[in-house]
C-alpha cells in the first residue's frame, strides 16, 4: 500500500525581531514601525555628533566643542564637575551642522 505523501503548509517567514507585533493592528505596527525609524534617524543624527576637549587647564577639561556643529561648551575647572558640565551641554545641545562657507569663516 503507497504511503501518501502529507501537504507541506508553508508557514509565512517572520522576523524574529518583530514578534512584538503579533496581535497588533495593522495602524498600531505602522505607527511603531514610524517612531522606530523616527529613533533611528535621530541616533543617525547623534552618531555624526563627538565631543572634543581642546583646553585644559592643570588637567582639567574647561573648554570643549562638538565637531559636527562647532558649538562650543566650557566648564569652571574650579567647580570639580567641569568634565560632566561640558558632557551635559553636549549632550543638550541641538546640533546644527555647518555648512562648508561657515566652516571655513570660523577657522
Amino acid at each position: 500500500m503507497p504511503m501518501k505523501k502529507a501537504k507541506s503548509q508553508a508557514l509565512p517567514a517572520t522576523d524574529p525581531n518583530l514578534d512584538y507585533l503579533v496581535g497588533l493592528s495593522q495602524a498600531e505596527r505602522e505607527s511603531r514601525a514610524g517612531d522606530e525609524r523616527l529613533a533611528s534617524a535621530k541616533a543617525k543624527k547623534h552618531s555624526k555628533r563627538t565631543l572634543r576637549i581642546v583646553k585644559r587647564v592643570r588637567n582639567v577639561p574647561v573648554l570643549g566643542i562638538c565637531e559636527y556643529c562647532n558649538a562650543q561648551f566650557s566648564g569652571d575647572p574650579n567647580a570639580g564637575n567641569s568634565e560632566s558640565a561640558i558632557q551635559k551641554q553636549f549632550n543638550a545641545h541641538d546640533c546644527k551642522p555647518v555648512n562648508g562657507s561657515q566652516a571655513v569663516a570660523q577657522s
